[in-house]
């Protein structure tokens, strides 16, 4: 992938393990912003504000290049 990239590794989440969803990601996005979470699966649940700020970041950076 080309375009920006945004993978939320959750440091709880048990069947999708953020540190093999990290390195399968890597290669393959060139502009890869990686935040890790320390929360389970479900992170826009559990950590709401710091995701929707997380984004909004890395929305602001992603289009200002």
């Amino acid at each position: 992938l080309e375009k920006p990239s945004f993978f939320a590794a959750t440091a709880l989440d048990y069947v999708c393990l953020a540190e093999p969803g990290k390195m399968m990601s890597a290669p393959f996005c060139k502009n890869l912003k990686i935040v890790d979470f320390d929360t389970d699966h479900w992170v826009m649940l559990a950590a709401p504000d710091q995701l929707n700020k997380d984004l909004h970041n890395w929305i602001v950076e992603a289009t200002a290049a």
